[in-house]
């Protein structure tokens, strides 16, 4: 079982920054790179950005980690706000992990 996902972002109509987002929704005041107790977040540029169809070309990407001595429940929890305070915020997103189908929406608010 894979203790990672990956968030596609897409932030074209939206004002707000993405990691401010994710920081909130996370809890923590910190730049790209954010860790806490059970997961460790990198928001980047996607390499594929408007070079892949659909998501896969989305501009940004989160990629999740859960920490070792977390079990998946914290990994799935911390997904779940992540995605939750992106739809909230406006962003559209889609998420690629194994776990998908257990978030809600499938992790997703755009087509994939």
């Amino acid at each position: 079982m894979s203790n990672y996902a990956r968030v596609f972002i897409d932030h074209a109509e939206c004002g707000l920054g993405p990691v401010h987002v994710v920081q909130s929704a996370l809890g923590v005041r910190r730049a790209i790179h954010i860790d806490t107790e059970s997961v460790s977040v990198e928001i980047r540029r996607n390499p594929d950005d408007g070079q892949a169809d659909g998501f896969l070309g989305f501009p940004l990407v989160a990629e999740i980690f859960g920490r070792e001595d977390s079990g998946r429940a914290s990994l799935v929890l911390a997904v779940q706000s992540v995605v939750e305070a992106l739809d909230s915020a406006g962003f559209r997103v889609v998420t690629a992990a194994e776990f998908e189908e257990e978030l809600p929406g499938h992790g997703r608010n755009a087509p994939i």
